[in-house]
């Protein structure tokens, strides 16, 4: 893994070859020793737990539910096909360990068939009488991404159109999204072009519309990439946005400024004098 921060941000071999790329919205998987790059999307529920992997194409490659715990029920994609890609995350947006059926917090390992970590709080009984205890078995309003304490998920309750996952201080892959009924959460696609291939079963009306970059390669989504790292390490995410459009209508490039404009709105700059 290559980290960014507490985040996995790739998946390099032993070559250094680029397997996986991940992002707040999805993932990047690469073939031909890394040469060839195809862009998969998460849609997430309100505690960033993965519901859908889809294309470029919006097309629904797999499916997911789970059980209060955790456990992840897959369900087929594309006409009832069996899912040809399946998300490296899962519930709660926690890395999911094939072979050992774990899901990865920063420091312990939660057993979603057993409802529990699998190792003592590194805190004792500071930390209650459970010691092996999964978000004081409230897993319906709760996460815990360090594997330390209990974080409350937020995602219902944001108001529709900012598409700012408040819950982002939860885990990988939280992030830009936008707010849609029944608080899930899903990021809208754009092609290369910047054009809009389908939006989301989006309940909102009205609001901000973000832009998320699919190919991460041109010159917003390399600004997003920058962005979004930063934005994880505590940076000043904001100012590389706002600097990235001023070069763009320097340059008298108004498309590119318009698209690093919708990125700064989705990533919470509402605020910033970005224009």
């Amino acid at each position: 893994f290559i980290w960014c921060g507490n985040t996995r941000c790739e998946v390099r071999d032993a070559n250094s070859n680029l397997s996986n790329q991940y992002f707040a919205y999805g993932q990047v998987n690469f073939s031909n020793n890394g040469s060839t790059a195809t862009n998969y999307y998460y849609t997430r529920d309100s505690l960033g737990s993965i519901r859908e992997v889809t294309d470029a194409n919006a097309n629904v490659i797999s499916q997911y539910n789970y059980t209060v715990f955790g456990q992840a029920i897959v369900s087929n994609g594309i006409n009832g096909q069996a899912p040809t890609v399946t998300s490296d995350f899962g519930y709660a947006g926690y890395y999911f360990h094939q072979p050992s059926g774990l899901n990865l917090t920063m420091t312990r390992a939660y057993s979603s068939s057993l409802g529990r970590f699998i190792t003592r709080d590194p805190i004792g009984e500071a930390g209650g009488i459970n010691l092996y205890a999964y978000v004081m078995n409230d897993p319906v309003d709760g996460v815990d991404p360090s594997g330390l304490q209990e974080a409350t998920a937020v995602g219902s309750a944001i108001a529709p159109g900012i598409g700012t996952a408040i819950g982002a201080a939860i885990d990988i892959g939280l992030g830009i999204g936008a707010a849609i009924g029944g608080g899930y959460l899903a990021g809208q696609i754009f092609n290369q072009n910047g054009n809009s291939l389908q939006d989301y079963i989006n309940y909102s009306k009205g609001g901000t519309q973000n832009y998320n970059p699919s190919d991460m390669q041109s010159p917003e989504g390399k600004v997003y990439d920058e962005a979004w790292r930063a934005k994880r390490n505590g940076n000043d995410y904001c100012k590389i946005i706002r600097d990235a459009i001023k070069n763009a209508r320097k340059k008298g490039d108004t498309c590119l400024a318009g698209k690093l404009k919708k990125i700064g709105k989705g990533l919470g700059c509402i605020n910033s004098s970005l224009f």
